[in-house]
């Protein structure tokens, strides 16, 4: 498959965009079906959508209430990042595969490898930058949490952390999507090894 893959006469970048857009439309797809199907399991139970619909409403008021900044603009975040997530998964199984077959032996445990060393870097760096602004909240959090008699001024102020880590977030996942489109583009181009 590798060597009619790379028999075409495209550009290496064409053919990881075809196999990312493939992957990437199947794998939103799937949640689709999941969300779906989860739904149609309670399709017998009329009273769940009633139920349902009232909780809903009832968290959606509660979240309007606490979260820091608009509730839209923190599912448009949401959803974007879902979306770059997609696309970033992909690509670090493309890259991971890539690093593995650059070695002549046990390729498959090197490309396993090496999927698990970027995931485990990459948890310490998000971790890292999702922490930093609870981390620039914390004294002011806990100096609220001791003078007040209730949560509500810290279930705030966490929610107002939460919003400002979900940009840096989000820009993390597309920094690392093109880093990984990077790097499998230039190891398809110069390091490829098919033997």
């Amino acid at each position: 498959e590798g060597y009619l893959m790379f028999t075409l006469p495209v550009k290496s970048s064409s053919l990881i965009w075809s196999k990312l857009i493939v992957a990437a439309v199947w794998e939103i797809v799937s949640i689709l079906v999941i969300l779906a199907s989860v739904l149609l399991l309670f399709v017998r139970h009329p009273e769940f959508y009633v139920n349902f619909a009232d909780s809903f409403q009832h968290f959606w008021a509660e979240i309007r209430l606490h979260v820091g900044t608009s509730l839209e603009t923190l599912l448009w975040f949401l959803l974007a990042s879902l979306f770059v997530a997609a696309f970033v998964s992909t690509l670090q199984i493309y890259a991971s595969i890539a690093i593995g077959q650059m070695f002549r032996e046990h390729r498959v445990l090197f490309a396993i490898g090496s999927y698990f060393g970027i995931s485990i870097v990459i948890q310490i760096g998000s971790s890292l930058l999702s922490m930093l602004p609870f981390l620039s909240r914390l004294t002011a959090l806990t100096g609220t949490m001791e003078t007040a008699g209730t949560t509500e001024e810290s279930a705030q102020m966490v929610f107002e952390a939460f919003n400002a880590s979900m940009p840096g977030l989000l820009a993390l996942d597309v920094v690392l999507g093109v880093a990984f489109f990077l790097i499998t583009n230039y190891i398809f181009k110069k390091k490829l090894n098919l033997e």
